[in-house]
């Protein structure tokens, strides 16, 4: 029986257009931000945004990724027990990890962070809990195929808020937008978020979880959700190093430049980011009875779809790069040949296709977290030989090398164990 990708390009279209709404939304709250904080505070925005963002990766213990893939198992084959108790245990584990992650950070913010960043930082802890939470509630919702529904809330409703607060208070009040009060005004808008995902998530869950009680595979669940959160940190930390590091090389005011480029060349990358998420779920069910056909069909149209936009939007930055960074002020052109250097390893990432998720839906986590790791030395090695040298280009080569590094490691591994080619091909065979 041969595979119809109508439905993953369904939803992937439904996925991209949510992050192309929500992102051009974010793009414009960024832009807006890095013109009223200049390059040197939106640097300190920018990096301390980053820090919460690699601590709360810590306190989700792995668990989106884990229930993407449980969920979707359970589900498939009605085990509603074993489903309930996931979703109850996930919640739980989070809460007792962000309880003890916030009591450090607030010790270690009293002895060793500078008065002049401590407001910024105590702002930042309160977003832990928020941002934990609404990415467990993410995960629930991919592995019950509401794929869209579950980036609404943080890639949509946020952002509205976000640029609604900023222009409340550029427009209507004579305050002076700094770093922490941008950090105060994600905080508003993430809260109003979780409420809202909160709802989200009751409406949506299985009605037959109502009336079984909850299973429980703890030791399990907690062993492939402990490498989970490894893949999960490394990857976030892989992703973020460059800009932590320049910023500790240089300065915050390279780190300001460099973050400009890197909102404009997510960009590239949300053609391949709506597909996994869209992926996610029905890889998962199609491995986990042994239809590999259809793993194959789904990888493969993941790979064109990826790699459409990613030629689409990196051409035009590759072209418009001064102008593009023109839009977040004159101060931020500087960035332009670190923006195309960005560009070419992220397109290069999208021909690589899925080998990453197929690892991961796959069972072979371990492998992905493999890649990441080789990827996240040559990154780190990269940044300290070159950014003393080239500033943001350096850090943006160190980014590109690592990024590349790690597709072509999982491309190959992910069809010497699996069999599944994931690289792009016009062909439509799915055997």
């Amino acid at each position: 029986m041969r595979f119809s990708p109508s439905l993953l390009l369904k939803q992937a279209a439904g996925g991209f257009v949510a992050k192309v709404v929500g992102a051009g939304i974010a793009f414009l709250v960024s832009v807006l931000f890095a013109r009223h904080l200049g390059p040197e505070g939106f640097g300190v925005y920018a990096m301390t945004m980053t820090t919460v963002n690699i601590i709360a990766t810590i306190a989700m213990l792995g668990l989106p990724m884990l229930l993407a893939r449980q969920v979707a198992i359970y589900s498939e084959s009605e085990q509603w027990g074993l489903l309930k108790g996931i979703v109850l245990r996930g919640h739980q584990w989070v809460i007792v990890a962000v309880a003890i992650i916030v009591v450090l950070c607030a010790i270690g913010m009293f002895f060793f962070v500078p008065q002049s960043w401590l407001l910024v930082s105590m702002l930042g802890m309160l977003f832990l809990p928020l941002l934990a939470l609404n990415q467990i509630r993410a995960g629930v919702l991919r592995g019950l195929h509401f794929v869209v529904l579950a980036d609404i809330p943080e890639l949509f409703l946020r952002h509205c808020l976000v640029l609604v607060l900023i222009c409340t208070v550029v427009y209507f009040t004579e305050w002076d937008i700094s770093a922490s009060g941008a950090i105060g005004i994600q905080l508003i808008a993430v809260l109003i978020t979780y409420l809202f995902g909160i709802w989200l998530l009751r409406e949506k869950m299985p009605v037959q979880i109502a009336h079984v009680s909850a299973d429980f595979e703890d030791r399990r669940w907690f062993s492939a959700g402990a490498t989970f959160l490894v893949i999960a940190l490394v990857t976030v930390v892989e992703g973020q190093l460059s800009l932590l590091i320049l910023g500790g090389l240089a300065g915050p005011e390279f780190a300001g430049l460099y973050q400009a480029a890197v909102q404009l060349v997510s960009l590239v990358v949300f053609g391949l980011f709506a597909v996994n998420m869209s992926l996610q779920p029905k890889l998962a069910a199609a491995w986990s009875v042994g239809d590999k056909q259809k793993v194959q069909g789904l990888a493969s149209e993941a790979s064109r779809l990826g790699v459409l936009v990613a030629l689409l939007a990196g051409g035009g930055l590759l072209v418009f790069s001064e102008q593009a960074l023109a839009l977040f002020g004159a101060s931020y052109l500087d960035a332009a040949p670190a923006l195309r250097v960005l560009v070419i390893g992220h397109i290069l990432n999208a021909f690589a296709g899925s080998c990453g998720m197929v690892l991961v839906m796959t069972g072979y986590q371990r492998e992905f977290l493999r890649g990441i790791l080789i990827a996240l030395m040559v990154n780190v090695t990269l940044c300290f030989v070159l950014i003393p040298y080239w500033g943001v280009i350096g850090g943006a080569v160190a980014a590109s090398a690592g990024l590349v590094t790690w597709n072509a490691y999982l491309m190959v591994r992910a069809l010497q164990l699996t069999g599944i080619r994931t690289a792009f091909s016009m062909r439509k065979n799915y055997v």
